[in-house]
């Protein structure tokens, strides 16, 4: 009991929310990983997508949430929600048909598999469309240069069977996507530095927006007190969902209102956690 009242008075002088929450942080297998931990190399989903009018502007995404990973321990809790809600948004908030909307979640969300997803995109991409990709489990570091891109740092995102997907490897896939726009968020530890992934896009004109849950040298949180991630819950479900995010009340939420929404308010639930943003468009991004 008195470490209850301790933990609450604790939490009223330093403006923390207090919850009967269980806590996870979002930091992958360890750190200078010297090599992926044998993902699969071989694609187990097929991908494809509604038939469109050609004269109709593509909206296509890649939603990855992971839960379970391989070894227990490893294991998350709302990272399927983060991308579920990143679903429901894009369906009823932005106009995105849930047929063209790829959800890789859990065994699916394999190395091989998240990969082709993104072979996927670069197929069904044209000049004009809007692409999203939004990514919701582990991330990693190592403190060498793991895919040849000459940083001194490089950071990841793990797949469900553990393989590594780093920074510049994902540049190199998304730099192939032809599109207008496209959105890249990230919901993992270290999530700062994949501000790398969005470099040299193939877009026309600045139409690169990147979303990520914390700088490149913090974790990122999910709790059960609001049942996804920190980020992903005032981001998504707060901010765009609940239209929390509309500051300028025009009944629309910009993905910029949605993020300043999600940065104003994630210290009244984890401190250590500052979300970063890079934006190329122009204006305010509405998908």
């Amino acid at each position: 009991m008195k470490l209850t009242k301790v933990l609450l008075v604790f939490a009223l002088l330093f403006g923390l929310s207090v919850f009967p929450i269980t806590t996870e942080l979002r930091g992958g297998p360890g750190v200078n990983l010297v090599e992926n931990r044998n993902p699969s190399l071989k694609p187990t989903v097929q991908f494809s997508m509604e038939e469109t009018s050609s004269s109709s502007q593509k909206k296509i995404a890649v939603l990855v949430g992971i839960n379970d990973y391989q070894g227990e321990q490893n294991d998350l809790r709302y990272c399927v929600n983060d991308v579920l809600d990143m679903k429901k948004a894009l369906v009823q908030k932005y106009g995105f048909s849930e047929g063209d909307i790829q959800t890789l979640t859990d065994g699916n969300a394999t190395y091989a598999n998240v990969t082709s997803s993104l072979d996927w995109l670069k197929k069904e991409s044209a000049g004009d469309s809007i692409v999203v990709f939004y990514f919701s489990g582990h991330g990693s570091r190592s403190s060498s240069d793991r895919d040849g891109d000459g940083e001194k740092i490089d950071e990841c995102i793990v797949t469900s069977d553990l393989g590594f997907l780093w920074d510049g490897v994902l540049a190199s896939k998304f730099k192939e996507i032809e599109a207008s726009q496209i959105w890249l968020g990230f919901d993992s530890c270290y999530s700062g530095g994949m501000v790398d992934a969005d470099q040299d896009l193939g877009l026309k004109g600045n139409g690169k927006l990147n979303t990520m849950a914390c700088k490149a040298n913090q974790l990122s949180g999910e709790s059960s007190s609001v049942e996804n991630g920190f980020f992903t819950y005032l981001l998504v479900d707060q901010g765009i969902l609940s239209g929390k995010g509309d500051a300028d009340n025009d009944g629309s939420v910009s993905i910029e209102e949605a993020f300043n929404y999600a940065q104003a308010n994630i210290k009244r639930y984890t401190r250590p956690q500052t979300p970063v943003i890079s934006d190329g468009i122009l204006g305010d991004f509405i998908p």
